[in-house]
């Protein structure tokens, strides 16, 4: 059996919004972490956000596909000459846990490597979400403390 590998494809316009998407940025528990979990996404909010990230030159998002399955989004955030961030989600919930998220950051740090040529690669992550600090300690990242405004999750400041 021939195992399927992550690719990604960039978005180019606002038309690559897929109903999925919406729906994984609403679920409470794919974003019991994130800080976007408070808002409501619609199709519309989601046309605002991507014509601000495909305008913005230090920014690159892109779908994630699992052969022909689209599984997630990731993009690539204040590309600087040295460094830039890393953000993503596996949303379709069948493909969690399976390793997708470490090839989805293996791949990610190979373009900003390879094709953007930056030395220092950040991730946020807070410190409940084991899971991703797992994903990014398997592909190399380091963990730094970054004092932050602290996040409400299940009414526990984190």
């Amino acid at each position: 059996m021939i195992k399927k590998k992550i690719f990604l494809k960039k978005i180019r316009n606002h038309r690559h919004i897929e109903k999925e998407w919406i729906k994984w940025l609403n679920d409470k528990t794919l974003n019991k972490y994130s800080l976007k979990k408070k808002n409501y996404h619609t199709i519309e909010t989601q046309k605002k956000f991507l014509q601000k990230k495909i305008s913005d030159k230090k920014n690159i998002i892109f779908r994630v596909y699992l052969g022909n399955n689209f599984i997630g989004i990731c993009e690539i955030d204040n590309i600087a000459i040295t460094q830039c961030e890393i953000k993503y989600m596996i949303g379709d919930k069948k493909y969690l846990k399976k390793g997708h998220g470490s090839s989805l950051i293996k791949k990610m740090v190979f373009f900003c490597k390879n094709t953007l040529k930056v030395k220092k690669i950040f991730a946020g992550v807070v410190d409940k979400n084991i899971a991703s600090l797992k994903v990014l300690k398997k592909n190399g990242f380091k963990k730094i403390d970054k004092k932050m405004k602290p996040l409400i999750i299940d009414k526990k400041k984190i």
